[in-house]
């Protein structure tokens, strides 16, 4: 779906959607403000049909530094969906009636603040392991000045990076990783309030890269 007609769509969906805005870069919707937490749906073309589209509903802490827009913590909605002109109304209402019906809108709500994050971000995602999850679950606690339990989840990121780079030596990110959630487990353990300023930095950093109003 090419962005002139994600536009459209999105435009239809505002109108069932007043709280939230399109992200011309993103081919997204987002619930606004922004804050620290960018979430919504955002439509991924599909390689086979320029018509087809895959709608996700989605949230992403932009203090967890990127460049680029995470589908980490969502879902993809059932069905095929594709796109004709002049039917975006039609397509709209299916696609609220579809969130509804597969809780998408309860994901948003579960995943709206650092706080909620701190307390639903397993219940989305399917490997607790994982160190992408478990970084956002510490700085979602740094966050939220809750440093203890932040500094206990870096370290259980650590160490679930640590056995990766053990079984896997000759992959890179495990170890960048790494570096980076070591740097601020000794801001956070040194420094809190140093730990929070790094944290509002990275959230406007990533909110540049990503090209989203505040």
């Amino acid at each position: 779906m090419k962005q002139m007609e994600c536009k459209a769509l999105a435009k239809a969906l505002l109108s069932f959607l007043p709280s939230h805005t399109y992200v011309k870069k993103a081919n997204a919707i987002c619930s606004v403000p922004v804050g620290s937490v960018f979430k919504g749906i955002i439509f991924e073309s599909s390689g086979f049909s320029a018509a087809a589209f895959y709608p996700n509903a989605f949230a992403q802490p932009l203090y967890v530094p990127s460049d680029s827009f995470t589908l980490t913590f969502g879902k993809r909605l059932l069905g095929n969906w594709h796109y004709e002109p002049e039917q975006e109304e039609s397509l709209a209402k299916q696609l609220i009636e579809s969130m509804h019906t597969e809780s998408a809108f309860k994901l948003l709500g579960d995943l709206s603040t650092p706080e909620k994050m701190t307390l639903n971000l397993n219940k989305y995602h399917p490997n607790p392991q994982d160190p992408y999850l478990q970084r956002a679950v510490a700085y979602s606690f740094a966050e939220c000045s809750r440093f203890d339990e932040s500094l206990s989840e870096l370290d259980n990121c650590r160490s679930s990076l640590r056995k990766m780079i053990q079984e896997q030596p000759n992959v890179y990110w495990p170890q960048q990783l790494l570096d980076e959630v070591t740097e601020f487990r000794n801001l956070v353990a040194s420094d809190p309030h140093g730990a929070h300023r790094q944290l509002q930095e990275w959230t406007e950093s990533t909110r540049a890269k990503l090209g989203l109003p505040a």
